[in-house]
């Protein structure tokens, strides 16, 4: 055979081949075009019938998913073969759907998920939707519907409410973390879509402040959660999460109005006037709204709310307009099965208030305000600018996202006790499911606060913070998920500089269909703020005696080890559904900060003191149950908490500052029952809420002293406080319904936080409507 014929043969042979190869190729190609099969549909609201954008849909145990469109659409391609998959939404009630595919099949599931309760999504447990029933710390749901029904103009009355939780002068307290202190520190974290809402100089949440007109629900996070989210998560974390526009656009309005009766015992005896304001009733006025809807690819949310108050509190006064927006940008790319979702949210509020400190005290003049103190108004400005971007590979299940928060908090008063705040906030963070057992969440955080305040001597302070964090999430077993997580922060405010890991370790385990056992153990951290150091001011002046608020240089920082072993048993019979939750607790704090009565240099006041290792352990149970039926449904709740918070060591000093001779914390309620009930039938809603906190045990013993009337109350009231709200709603027409809301229904006059008396009775006329 020639050359010229081999090198032919040669030829012959690779272009056989190579035609071989891409036959195969093609083959292989149609058939794995043959093979797969499509799964798509829609995700909707069942409240509301509308889309919900970014609902998750997972095949369980695997990376595989797609998140909904802002169409509230999703797509999967798979391979044939029977699935369970997992649709859910936070705040909504997830589903498990089972399908089974074959080739080349078109199958189409159009899903609507309730907030069923006790079985909503939630985010607080890692960050990411999860079911309720998995979490392994103990943790409330607040639903958007629940705020409203109660007329709830700043998150006080939903949050006294709630199990587990008080509102003490302003300062939420989660199973006795926290007691009282003016103005200066929180050990409860607020977080508004995964961004801190603290003040910067005061570290201390603005309940007035919060969006809620435009938020779709509230977690409450029991128990030290600095691992996760950070510094000022001692306590817990109350977490909200704003809503989305709908493919449809929606506009609602809501306007209430009323007015505060006479103190109960003018009633009774026209000789007694508590009521300085002489016949003209102290009223309240709120008027809130919001707009959603999709301008082309991008979602627009606004609202608003405007209030006014006088109060029945001498010289308590409140006006105040808040507007706010959300724009969304979210492109889907179908072939990659990602998402990129770019977004900027802005809150900004001007408000002109009157502050009520203390009471002025004896038998008739707990209304009016302490003679000692001047009459204080303050004007503020507020703002927060929230711009972010997200990435998403919904198939490889990996999410990258950075946030950002600019809050401006601007305080100017007749006292000269005025701020200028500027607290700037970044956040990277990434979420990656490693395979069907692992999901990876880590973060690195940075934050930067600048102050200038005639509050702190009229100083310029500054204070940052840096911190990375990273929690594994396993699930070993069908019935068991394990969460490891750690963080590092480091704290530096002037001359202070710190830095601190704390960690965590938590476990759910499924006993049996419905029962779930938790455990977790947890590390807290909180560095001190701006103005629990700094401050220093004038309080007030008791005859010719002033009373002053002192800084403290030397105040070191707090850390904190929660443990809480907690039973979730779900439940249906008949018609009826709901759940029981029971937790045991132990909270121990080291170095905590508390406001004490001092003498300095012969002036007397208040100074924030580390005043040593302190103990909260106790019980928290919740039952809920709901029965729907033709026409309506009827929900009850009743939650009971009890603490026993101590000093690990009580000493004279200790001893010398509390008004009582046992060692018990100040300013907690050691029995506290929340009780609620709703029935609606046809157009009819009835509701109404009970909450008892018994005798409050220790308060400050120089309050006793100088404030006048607060010794003999607190003798006169041992037993401790039941208070009654009720509601009734009438459904006008579907998109109008009114609202009667009686508040304190018993006239009962009673404190939460001494020498502040609460409101006696008031009415409200509430009307709602959509658009």
């Amino acid at each position: 055979m020639n050359t010229c014929s081999i090198c032919a043969h040669k030829l012959e042979r690779k272009v056989g081949r190579t035609l071989l190869l891409l036959l195969v190729f093609t083959l292989s190609t149609f058939s794995l075009h043959a093979q797969t099969a499509i799964l798509e549909g829609s995700i909707t609201d069942a409240y509301d019938d509308m889309p919900l954008i970014g609902a998750t849909v997972q095949i369980v145990g695997t990376s595989i998913g797609s998140v909904t469109d802002l169409d509230g659409q999703y797509h999967l391609e798979l391979e044939p073969g029977k699935y369970l998959l997992l649709y859910s939404y936070v705040g909504q009630s997830p589903q498990r759907l089972e399908v089974e595919l074959e080739e080349g099949q078109v199958i189409i599931k159009h899903i609507s998920l309730s907030p069923e309760m006790g079985t909503e999504a939630i985010v607080t447990d890692s960050k990411n939707p999860k079911d309720l029933n998995e979490a392994v710390s103990s943790v409330n749901v607040i639903p958007k519907t629940e705020i409203e029904n109660r007329n709830d103009p700043d998150l006080g009355i939903s949050l006294r409410n709630n199990p587990g939780t008080q509102v003490i002068g302003g300062q939420v307290d989660i199973r006795g973390a926290s007691g009282f202190a003016y103005g200066a520190g929180s050990r409860v974290l607020f977080v508004v879509d995964g961004l801190p809402m603290l003040r910067g100089d005061s570290q201390s949440p603005e309940l007035d402040f919060m969006p809620i007109e435009i938020i779709s629900g509230i977690e409450v996070s029991k128990g030290p959660a600095s691992a996760l989210f950070g510094a000022s998560a001692l306590g817990g974390v109350v977490y909200l999460s704003s809503d989305y526009a709908t493919q449809k656009p929606v506009t609602k309005l809501s306007l209430s109005s009323g007015l505060y009766q006479n103190p109960y015992q003018n009633a009774l005896n026209d000789s007694v006037n508590k009521a300085w304001w002489n016949g003209q009733y102290p009223t309240e006025s709120n008027l809130s709204f919001v707009d959603k809807r999709k301008l082309g690819k991008i979602d627009l949310i606004v609202g608003g709310n405007f209030f006014s108050r006088d109060g029945y509190k001498q010289s308590d006064f409140s006006r105040r307009g808040r507007l706010n927006a959300s724009t969304r940008y979210l492109k889907y790319n179908k072939d990659k099965n990602t998402y990129l979702t770019l977004r900027i949210a802005a809150n900004v509020q001007k408000s002109t208030s009157g502050n009520h400190l203390i009471w002025n005290g004896d038998a008739e003049k707990k209304y009016e305000l302490w003679s000692g103190l001047t009459p204080m108004v303050n004007r503020s400005t507020k703002l927060t600018l929230d711009p972010s971007i997200k990435y998403e590979w919904a198939g490889k299940g990996l999410a990258v996202e950075w946030k950002n928060r600019w809050y401006r908090s601007q305080t100017a008063n007749n006292t000269q006790q005025g701020s200028g705040t500027d607290l700037l906030f970044s956040e990277l963070s990434i979420r990656k499911i490693l395979n069907d057992k692992l999901t990876l969440n880590a973060g690195l955080n940075a934050s930067s606060t600048q102050v200038d305040a005639e509050l702190f001597g009229d100083q310029s302070l500054s204070s940052s913070n840096q911190s990375f964090y990273a929690q594994l999430e396993a699930k070993p077993l069908a019935r068991l998920s394990v969460v490891l997580g750690a963080r590092y922060e480091k704290n530096t405010m002037e001359e202070q500089s710190e830095g601190l890991p704390v960690f965590r370790l938590g476990s759910s385990y499924q006993l049996a269909e419905g029962t779930f056992l938790r455990f977790s153990a947890g590390q807290g951290y909180r560095f001190p703020s701006i103005a629990e150091t700094y401050v220093e001011t004038l309080l007030g002046s008791f005859g010719t005696m002033d009373i002053k608020i002192f800084p403290n240089l030397d105040l070191a920082s707090e850390q904190g080890l929660g443990l809480d072993l907690g039973l979730r048993q779900l439940y249906k019979r008949n018609q009826w559904s709901g759940y029981l939750d029971a937790s045991l607790f132990f909270n121990r704090y080291d170095n905590m900060i508390e406001f004490a009565f001092t003498n300095i240099d012969g002036d007397l006041g208040f100074q924030a003191q580390n005043v040593g290792d302190t103990e909260v352990k106790g019980l928290d149970v919740s039952l809920a149950t709901q029965r729907a039926y033709d026409g309506g449904a009827t929900r009850f709740m009743a939650a009971y908490t009890f603490i026993d918070p101590r000093y690990q060591e009580f000493t004279e000093s200790i001893q010398g500052g509390s008004s009582s001779e046992e060692n018990v914390l100040k300013y907690r309620f050691r029995h506290a029952l929340k009780l609620g009930a709703e029935s609606e039938y046809g157009k009819f809603l009835a509701g109404f809420s009970a909450r008892y906190n018994s005798h409050m045990d220790a308060v400050d013993r120089a309050f006793l002293t100088f404030i006048p009337g607060l010794a003999d109350y607190r003798n006169a009231n041992q037993s401790g406080e039941f208070v009654t709200d009720i509601r009734l709603i009438y459904q006008l027409t579907d998109q109008t319904r009114v609202s009667l809301i009686c508040n304190n229904a018993l006239n009962n006059e009673y404190t939460i936080r001494p020498a502040l008396i609460e409101a006696p009775r008031s009415y409200f006329l509430k009307l709602d409507v959509k658009l």
